[in-house]
């Protein structure tokens, strides 16, 4: 009886999983991608059985719900206005994610709102270099200024 309601209420979780991550600020993109398909495979699977596909589609949120409780710095290639600019990247949770150019003349942040990237003023760059440093935990963690906006309800 569980087995037969399982399994649509599976594909069901899958399906918002995937609306979630593709409505959410655009980070670790490959990761998260690989993992959905990953997801999407044993959950069409026949050879898997429920409790792998249970155990699968778990872990996954697990990730997912971890993304929302952690600050990370990654370096990676974004599209800016004069083309695809590698540069450090710093997501705050599910918050916030901030950019900063290598060699840290130019830093912003992504805007939810306008679903495309945005610079911020230079007054933010040592802000997001300590943010940064945090992340790295290469200096214990401060309060910051930075804008992070209103989180997409």
């Amino acid at each position: 009886m569980i087995n037969m309601g399982l399994e649509p209420f599976l594909d069901d979780v899958m399906v918002r999983l995937e609306a979630f991550v593709k409505k959410d600020i655009p980070f670790l993109p490959d990761e998260r991608e690989k993992r959905l398909c990953f997801l999407k495979e044993t959950l069409n699977s026949f050879h898997a059985g429920l409790s792998e596909k249970t155990e699968r589609l778990l872990d996954a949120l697990q990730v997912e719900a971890g993304y929302g409780t952690s600050v990370e710095k990654t370096e990676t290639a974004i599209e800016l206005e004069n083309g695809p600019t590698l540069v450090n990247l710093l997501r705050v949770g599910r918050t916030a994610l901030f950019y900063q150019t290598p060699d840290g003349k130019q830093s912003g942040r992504f805007n939810r709102e306008k679903g495309g990237w945005e610079v911020l003023p230079e007054a933010y760059s040592r802000e997001i270099i300590r943010a940064m440093e945090v992340a790295e935990k290469k200096r214990t963690p401060v309060l910051l200024d930075l804008p992070v906006g209103r989180p997409n309800e």
